[in-house]
C-alpha cells in the first residue's frame, strides 16, 4: 500500500491537489482512501470553523 506525495499547484485563490493511491488489495485501498477523506473533511471543517490564519 502506498500513497505518493501530493502534487500541488496554486494560482491566485485556487489550489489544485492530486494524489496517487495504490494497494495490494481492494479493501486496503478502500480503508486508506476512507481515512484520507476523513482527515481531509476534518481539516476543511476546522478551517471553516476557525478561519485561515
Amino acid at each position: 500500500m502506498a500513497a505518493t506525495a501530493p502534487a500541488v499547484t496554486r494560482s491566485d485563490q485556487t489550489w489544485d491537489f492530486s494524489w496517487h493511491f495504490e494497494a495490494i488489495e481492494a479493501r486496503l485501498l478502500r480503508a486508506s482512501f476512507s481515512a484520507f477523506v476523513d482527515v481531509l473533511t476534518l481539516a476543511t471543517r476546522t478551517i471553516q470553523e476557525f478561519g485561515q490564519k
